[in-house]
């Protein structure tokens, strides 16, 4: 996964792109840490 910080900043907002999907996708600096932790429950990995 990625997480960009971009000119979007200014707005609270940073993009989240996961690796087997070609879209971004804008999420608030506060979503940052649940989507991460969904995406590793959701693959199996731990934290």
């Amino acid at each position: 996964m990625r997480i960009t910080v971009g000119k979007k900043i200014s707005e609270g907002k940073v993009e989240f792109k996961l690796r087997t999907n070609s879209e971004n996708e804008v999420i608030s600096i506060e979503e940052v840490i649940d989507k991460v932790k969904e995406e590793f429950i959701k693959n199996n990995l731990k934290l």
